[in-house]
């Protein structure tokens, strides 16, 4: 399928929301099994949340990291940061306490997402080290469960009529994104040493994704799986590739359960 043109990656995630709706935007495992995200709940959460993060003070080129392993919440933190004309700085679930707080100063991060409880403890045990750090979200903490700390499903939950609101804001304030403006910084110790932020456009990616357009032959209905650290920038340049190709992204529970979630998608 060819592509719409598109120069940032903010262009791209609106054109695939809203040009080509469908039920299952995204496929994660819930329950037992694969279940669709249609497109217009992704636009919606991803609304809400870029209208949180405004509301704590994110805008134009503050940086914002992630850490957490593969998951839908990921990738939608991920259009809520890039919506704001933020710069996401994600984070190797594998890292440890000390590569958290040095890459947390080194970017000048303002507030951090996180997944798992053992990925907040990380944070919460550098936090004190990290003055510029004024906010942290978790995906899977409850309401109250930790003091400071602020609960994702929260900030996504919103109703239907501020849903719609946020939705015309979030496209108002990405369509303002241009092409140099920075997309993310991804840090790497290459082999040795410290790590050191690579520094990615809006139009580094999207040229990528333009230049491998006609390379595979792919078709709305098409179902993908992610597997690769989301956190690593070829995993995340492929889904969005995969996004403007209007095919749907599954994610792999694990690289352990790998063959069976391929069995269960059957990508």
């Amino acid at each position: 399928m060819e592509t719409k043109p598109f120069k940032t990656i903010n262009e791209l995630f609106l054109q695939a929301m809203e040009e080509h709706q469908k039920p299952d935007a995204f496929l994660t495992k819930q329950g037992g099994s694969y279940r669709g995200v249609a497109s217009r709940d992704v636009l919606l959460k991803v609304a809400s949340l870029a209208q949180a993060f405004r509301e704590m003070g994110i805008g134009q080129g503050d940086r914002v990291a992630l850490l957490s392993e593969n998951r839908l919440e990921w990738a939608l933190t991920d259009y809520a940061v890039l919506g704001l004309g933020a710069v996401t700085v994600p984070l190797y679930s594998t890292l440890l306490e000390g590569d958290v707080e040095f890459i947390l100063r080194d970017s000048g991060s303002k507030g951090i997402v996180v997944s798992t409880r053992d990925q907040l403890k990380k944070v919460l045990a550098v936090r004190a080290s990290v003055p510029e750090l004024q906010f942290v979200v978790a995906m899977d903490a409850e309401p109250g469960e930790f003091q400071d700390v602020l609960c994702w499903k929260e900030l996504t939950g919103r109703d239907a009529g501020v849903g719609a609101e946020a939705v015309k804001s979030l496209e108002a304030q990405a369509l303002r994104t241009q092409p140099g403006d920075v997309a993310t910084i991804v840090y790497t110790s290459g082999t040795t040493g410290l790590f050191k932020g690579v520094v990615l456009t809006h139009a580094n990616i999207a040229s990528n994704i333009q230049a491998c357009d006609r390379l595979f032959d792919f078709h709305p209905g098409d179902v993908s799986m992610a597997f690769l650290p989301l956190a690593h920038i070829f995993e995340r340049m492929i889904d969005f590739y995969y996004m403007a190709q209007v095919v749907s992204i599954a994610y792999a529970e694990s690289i352990d359960t790998l063959p069976q979630n391929l069995r269960e998608v059957r990508p």
